[in-house]
């Protein structure tokens, strides 16, 4: 009898460490590179995160991305006297790195309901395995647990990051077009 609480308790704790190691591999940030121009649709209307060429670090929503800054609904701010917080215009010249932060909904419904399932069969194992009736208040508890284990576990599944570091970009089209053909001439 001792032997299928052990391997029951095994192979739960194996599937809570497999589940917990996901996150940590298929979580990390990725990472672009993309001219300011481009910006708009990565960053618009997401949470952001940037320390600025003046060392401040801020954290908002960026609103907008006009040509000569970006506009940003900041929540937190290292020096609020440098950078307020509440709706700001950064300036493009001061932006160099910015990490967009969201969230996918996926893991966080699926999760909770299959850990609720699994922790009713589990305490199901394990009240069978120890020649017992389960109680009723014991098995809410237990699902319960299990279930807000899996929202847990889901909420940071679900956590997605990406970094852009913004590269300068070319003038115009033509002055691109002058210097490839300046180029071949060369050769």
């Amino acid at each position: 009898m001792r032997r299928r609480i052990r391997r029951s308790g095994m192979l739960c704790a194996a599937f809570l460490v497999a589940l917990w190691r996901a996150p940590l591999e298929a979580g990390a940030p990725k990472e672009v590179t993309a001219r300011w121009e481009e910006l708009a649709p990565l960053v618009e209307k997401r949470e952001i995160e940037t320390v600025l060429a003046n060392g401040v670090h801020i954290r908002g929503r960026a609103e907008q991305v006009l040509p000569e800054a970006l506009v940003v609904e900041i929540k937190r701010t290292s020096d609020p006297n440098l950078v307020p917080k509440g709706r700001t215009r950064v300036a493009r010249e001061s932006v160099s790195v910015l990490t967009v932060r969201w969230k996918r909904p996926l893991a966080r419904i699926l999760l909770p309901a299959a850990l609720f399932f699994l922790g009713q069969a589990a305490w199901s194992g394990v009240s069978a395995a120890a020649g017992r009736e389960p109680g009723e208040a014991e098995a809410y508890v237990a699902t319960l647990l299990w279930t807000i284990a899996g929202y847990g576990i889901g909420d940071v599944v679900d956590r997605r990051r990406l970094t852009i570091r913004i590269v300068a970009s070319l003038a115009s089209p033509g002055l691109y077009s002058v210097i490839r053909s300046e180029g071949k001439d060369n050769e």
